[in-house]
């Protein structure tokens, strides 16, 4: 069952569909008719302040309800159910009608702030490189899997110079609705900051401290850039936090491993260059933490050494079923347990 809505906060940053929220409450109706205790409990959780004030109008407690915890009323409404048969049909009836009324009122709140979110991920898969543009001598495919209606992720490509192009994969921390502003401002700094042929590292030094000094605490994003040198078949990277990248060679799959601090949390870093000779039918993936990270139903999670060995099979495969047998297999993995993070996979092939 899902997991109750103690709060608006948690509303808007864990919304569900309207359909499922109903059919949630109207479970929890059946089992307040049937008087079961721990829902009484959980009614509580739910509709903490409702509660409170359902019990000063029916006079059971006193003034004191103001300052009683929510759990603290679940656990008398639980006790209100077991006692005389006229009393807890009365705490009964009241409870359900309280239920319903509040129900009416958090569906059109829950419709409202799902339509938004349904109106902002429409933009952002259009702000996204969801589907990227043809670039010579590569094949490339992009997906994302938002854990909520939109994500905190982000992918893009900038044409670099005549015969070098730029990725990049970032990861804002959190998710939901903060973690996409958050990446939406890093994407607008990129595309401001970015010139041709600028140094790598300056450019993701220039980010970092554009980043910094906004002021935002708390936040800050991992990022990946990849620059696709088309003449010299080379892909110079830089790293801000990100998992490293995955290259496929002679039918091993390993990581790159590199370093560097995310990006906005210390002003003035400076950041590495790291250079690799891409060869024919040779494949780079990037992704963010939230696909290793995935846990499946034993709370283990997804992890390196699975990944490592998916991406070793794809030698034959182009670089679309690449990403999408990834993204099946973690979910596969997880068997029906809910992502945590933000899922994002870039696949990218030499095919000449």
């Amino acid at each position: 069952m899902e997991a109750p809505l103690e709060n608006d906060l948690w509303l808007g940053e864990n919304v569900m569909s309207a359909e499922r929220f109903s059919d949630y409450l109207e479970t929890l109706a059946n089992r307040m008719q049937a008087r079961e205790p721990e829902t009484f409990k959980e009614f509580a959780r739910l509709f903490g302040p409702a509660f409170r004030d359902w019990f000063l109008r029916q006079g059971i407690v006193g003034d004191e309800a103001e300052s009683l915890s929510v759990r603290s009323i679940g656990d008398a409404a639980a006790k209100l159910t077991t006692g005389p048969a006229r009393e807890a049909s009365q705490v009964e009836d009241a409870l359900v009608e309280t239920l319903h009324s509040t129900l009416a009122a958090r569906l059109i709140y829950l419709q409202a702030i799902r339509a938004d979110l349904d109106s902002a991920a429409i933009l952002q898969a259009q702000l996204l490189r969801v589907d990227p543009p043809l670039i010579s001598g590569l094949d490339i495919a992009v997906r994302f899997r938002a854990a909520r209606v939109i994500t905190g992720d982000l992918v893009d490509l900038v044409d670099w110079s005549d015969d070098s192009t730029l990725l990049v994969l970032g990861d804002a921390s959190g998710k939901g609705a903060a973690a996409a502003l958050y990446s939406a401002l890093l994407l607008g700094c990129l595309r401001a900051k970015a010139r041709r042929d600028m140094p790598l590292p300056e450019l993701m030094t220039a980010l970092n401290d554009l980043l910094s000094e906004t002021g935002v605490v708390s936040r800050y994003v991992t990022l990946i850039a990849a620059l696709w040198d088309k003449k010299e078949r080379r892909m110079r990277f830089s790293c801000a936090g990100a998992v490293s990248p995955v290259l496929l060679r002679g039918g091993e799959a390993a990581f790159l491993k590199m370093e560097g601090f995310p990006l906005g949390m210390y002003h003035g870093k400076e950041y590495e260059l790291e250079s690799i000779e891409i060869q024919h039918g040779e494949t780079v993936v990037l992704l963010s933490d939230g696909v290793t990270d995935q846990e499946g139903s034993t709370s283990e999670i997804y992890g390196e050494q699975r990944l490592l060995e998916l991406v070793a099979q794809s030698s034959s495969w182009s670089s679309a079923e690449l990403a999408d047998r990834l993204l099946g297999d973690v979910e596969a993995f997880a068997q029906g347990t809910p992502a945590s993070d933000d899922q994002t996979v870039v696949v990218i092939r030499r095919k000449e």
